[in-house]
């Protein structure tokens, strides 16, 4: 006999528990260290943000550099 449908009886119709999905919302920081994380994330969220930005940065300056050198024939200097 196969199984057809969503998915087993004893499983359907039941959504997963907030800790078993990945991108559920954290609760409200309450202590010291609960106040250490939040910082450290947003910390780490924005420098992320900042290294993604220099990244494309730098790829217009090497598109801009290759394009003085073979197109104008300009220094790179």
């Amino acid at each position: 006999m196969t199984r057809r449908g969503r998915g087993h009886r004893a499983t359907r119709g039941k959504r997963p528990a907030a800790a078993t999905r990945p991108y559920a919302r954290a609760e409200r920081p309450e202590g010291p260290i609960d106040i250490y994380v939040a910082i450290v994330a947003l910390l780490s969220r924005l420098s992320g943000v900042v290294a993604a930005g220099l990244i494309g940065l730098a790829v217009l300056v090497v598109c801009d550099m290759v394009i003085e050198r073979f197109v104008f024939n300009l220094t790179t200097v």
